[in-house]
Formats: C-alpha cells, structure tokens, sequence
C-alpha cells in the first residue's frame, strides 16, 4: 500500500509513502526494515549515511530519501532526520538529545 507521485523514465510508480510488511533486507531477518515511510522514496536516511561514510564517492540529497521513516524494531525519525529516536525510546531533535 503506498501514494504515487506520478512515473519514472521507466513507467513505473514513484512511490512517495506506503507501509511495509517485509521485516527481511535481502532474505535475512532485520529489525531496522522500514515498516512506514512518508515524504519520499523508500530509502532510510541512515543507510544513506552509513553508505557515505564507506564510499567518499557516494551522494545524497533530500530528495532520495523519505523525511519520516517508522522501522520494525520501532526506531526511526521525523523531520529528515532532525527528529529521531531508538528502539528504546531514547532519540533527539537537532542534535539535541531526549530521553
């Protein structure tokens, strides 16, 4: 399930939110599988960044990533990003922290 923005240069749904099912990345069992998404494609912020800091070459913008992202183990964010919190309830907003 998920709203439409439109197609690609392929013809296919660009999907800008939508509630996922599937807890599994590749076959495998991952709690941090994106159980909601609002505000942009299907792509979590913090993948994104863990990519970066891997490969010096990748980028990223505001627009490949979604702006709320709700995950399995109940971790996510708001606000791309500047609102965020961990599976345990601890998160913050603009870099300050909350508990």
């Amino acid at each position: 399930m998920g709203n439409t923005k439109g197609v690609d240069s392929e013809g296919k749904n660009i999907l800008t939110a939508g509630i996922s099912g599937i807890d599994t990345v590749d076959g495998v069992y991952n709690p941090k599988a994106i159980a909601a998404w609002y505000g942009g494609p299907m792509e979590d912020l913090d993948v994104l960044k863990a990519k970066a800091e891997k490969d010096s070459t990748f980028t990223y913008d505001a627009d490949d990533y979604a702006m709320t992202i709700f995950r399995h183990d109940g971790s996510g964010y708001e606000a791309g990003g500047n609102i965020y919190w961990d599976e345990n309830g601890y998160g913050g907003v603009g870099g300050g922290l909350i508990s």
